[in-house]
């Protein structure tokens, strides 16, 4: 068995087995095809799950390489072996999540079957190690003339745990986001403040909704406030 071997600066190493016209070729599958970890905290390991090859054929499979893609990796006793027909080797695979969110990857197993390769989907969710919030749950400006801007009110977000955790935010009604010191992500083991303002465009009570949305879900504050029409001036008309 032959391998051709590319590699460049900064970007790994890429290994593809080369077959000839004197190698034989058998068949195999690799079981389960897809491999799906639950919630990960970022940063930590998962319990291996293990994915079995198995030689269908009627000559020896013979691995040559085994990786995995992503922020998964593996070990076992495919690589390397000699595998008759009927048998089999296994791979664990673990999953290390280097960010928050949905992760996939690919596990490939190089050997003598058609193709020149086997693979397994791989994916896996990296959750934050802590708890992501926004304090207050609600804020109240009291009343303010129609067209006029209040003073501003305090929201801070916060998040115990780690990576840094990138959001969207969105904010409804007559209501306004003045500074936002958080920037696109909120970052680890941190909090940061947000400003928010209130310009009634109606007389009445005004409600709207601050929103969060990160990769775990959505966090809300409830906004609350009252218009006042503006004072009435009467005229007398002189006689």
């Amino acid at each position: 068995m032959h391998d051709l071997v590319a590699a460049t600066y900064g970007r790994g190493i890429w290994i593809t087995p080369l077959w000839t016209a004197t190698e034989d070729v058998t068949t195999a599958t690799a079981a389960p095809g897809s491999v799906t970890f639950a919630s990960q905290a970022y940063g930590s390991s998962s319990s291996a799950q293990t994915v079995t090859v198995r030689n269908t054929g009627t000559i020896t499979l013979t691995p040559s390489y085994v990786t995995a893609s992503g922020d998964f990796s593996e070990t076992g006793n495919c690589a390397g072996s000699i595998v008759q027909p009927g048998q089999s080797c296994t791979i664990q695979v673990t999953f290390t999540p280097t960010q928050v969110g949905s992760r996939t990857g690919v596990l490939t197993i190089f050997a003598n079957v058609t193709g020149g390769e086997l693979t397994v989907s791989l994916s896996g969710t990296g959750a934050s190690s802590g708890v992501f919030s926004l304090t207050p749950a609600s804020v109240g400006f009291g009343s303010w003339e129609v067209g006029t801007t209040s003073t501003v009110l305090q929201v801070t977000a916060n998040n115990s745990g780690s990576p840094a955790l990138p959001y969207t935010s969105a904010i409804t009604g007559a209501f306004s986001i003045a500074s936002n010191a958080c920037g696109s992500s909120v970052p680890a083991v941190t909090s940061c403040n947000l400003t928010l303002t209130f310009t009634p465009t109606q007389a009445g009570a005004a409600t709207g909704l601050l929103t969060f949305t990160d990769a775990f879900g959505t966090q809300t504050v409830a906004l609350s406030g009252t218009g006042l029409a503006p004072p009435t001036m009467l005229y007398r008309s002189a006689r």
